[in-house]
């Protein structure tokens, strides 16, 4: 899973002063990008198309200058965005899209993945919970498709805390976990044999 997508992209978006007051305008930037769309005062302002000189692009809306209210970013790999911006970062709610099928649907907060998100990859895995600065960290659960389920605490997009850990039989293990091993005091089910054992583990083995 790719943890995090950054995505400020800010540019000295102001143009030249003999488009000022020009309702729609074309523009060339010192980077070579090319900015096609509304201008107001001799700053992008309203709806543009801004394409870079590495094929990427960005369609929507800009406000003086800067990407701000809904957008849509593609770059030339693959991936794309689209959500809201303000002052040249996603800020509110959007859909990332990855060049190799991902997709992250939830919140952002200054261009990462921060506040209740959804995390699915192409093979069918499906992460769901906190987010915070492009990991899972707090409540969440993560489910693979041989049907290995884990509800709990994340940090740093490991189990970390409190959580339970469901395997393809049934069989389960509770307890608490540390980057992402039993680790501490935990009750273990076998589904098989209808037993189960508790104590303390540590680093994912049994310690009794």
């Amino acid at each position: 899973m790719r943890n995090f997508i950054l995505l400020s992209l800010f540019l000295p978006l102001a143009i030249y002063t003999n488009i000022a007051f020009a309702k729609q305008c074309t523009a060339k930037l010192p980077d070579a990008s090319v900015y096609t769309g509304n201008c107001v005062n001799g700053l992008f302002n309203g709806m543009g198309t801004l394409k870079y000189k590495n094929k990427s692009e960005y369609v929507g809306f800009f406000k003086k200058g800067m990407m701000e209210g809904k957008g849509k970013y593609t770059d030339k790999a693959g991936w794309q965005v689209e959500g809201e911006y303000i002052e040249g970062d996603l800020n509110g709610y959007g859909v990332y899209h990855s060049e190799f099928g991902d997709k992250y649907e939830g919140e952002y907060r200054n261009g990462l993945y921060n506040g209740h998100g959804k995390y699915t990859e192409k093979n069918g895995q499906v992460c769901e919970g906190k987010y915070v600065n492009g990991s899972l960290h707090g409540l969440g659960m993560c489910k693979s498709t041989e049907k290995r389920l884990y509800t709990g605490q994340f940090k740093y997009g490991l189990y970390d805390g409190k959580g339970k850990f469901t395997y393809p039989d049934g069989s389960w293990h509770e307890g608490e976990f540390s980057e992402g091993l039993a680790h501490g005091k935990g009750i273990f089910h076998d589904a098989k044999t209808g037993k189960e054992k508790s104590g303390s583990w540590k680093h994912g083995r049994f310690e009794g």
